[in-house]
């Protein structure tokens, strides 16, 4: 799939379409052969996160910069430790090299993936508790809707954010499938639940 497809819902339906009735109907030992899906994650319904969202698959993330402590197993016994801040790979990308590559696609598209609302994945830290809402806050309940409840249907998702000037708060996600009188239901609980 291409970067700039991304956002096309028909793109990542027809690249589920290919996987699920081309490539898995060409394994020779359908009972036996492994699939190993190496890609860089350009969104949250992208095939990586459709595939993980079915389970049954091993997930393997590296990012570029270690985001926090983690080990990765590489053998019997033997683990790779990373750290915040460890690079995956310093002689290949350097600090410099990933700095730039930063710089030049900007900090949204560097920390994919993201949503068709991607304001809210631009964070730098997380609030421990849920913020008081102060006089001039303003909540945004920002739907991206489908409408059915099948397997290969998109998802309905729901993002409730707290504005404080130029800090963004994240409320509330939900990402369900749902057929339309259920989907009606939820916008409006939700309207309810934040309004006030």
């Amino acid at each position: 799939m291409k970067a700039q497809d991304t956002f096309s819902q028909s793109a990542r339906e027809s690249v589920r379409e290919w996987f699920s009735h081309t490539l898995l109907s060409r394994l020779d030992n359908k009972s036996e052969d492994s699939i190993v899906l190496v890609m860089q994650r350009l969104h949250v319904d992208d095939l990586a996160g459709h595939l993980l969202d079915q389970g049954g698959w091993t997930h393997l993330n590296l990012p570029a910069i270690a985001e926090s402590e983690h080990d990765i197993p590489i053998g019997p016994g033997r683990v790779h430790r990373r750290k915040p801040g460890d690079l995956l790979h310093a002689d290949r990308e350097s600090q410099s090299v990933i700095d730039e590559a930063k710089s030049a696609m900007g900090s949204l598209a560097f920390a994919a993936p993201v949503t068709e609302a991607a304001i809210w994945s631009s964070g730098r830290g997380f609030a421990s508790t849920m913020p008081r809402r102060l006089v001039g806050d303003e909540i945004i309940v920002s739907w991206d809707t489908a409408m059915s409840e099948k397997d290969l249907a998109s998802y309905s998702v729901v993002v409730v954010l707290q504005v404080r000037g130029e800090i963004v708060y994240v409320l509330d996600v939900v990402r369900e499938r749902l057929e339309y009188p259920e989907l009606r239901r939820n916008v409006i609980a939700l309207h309810r639940q934040w309004r006030n």
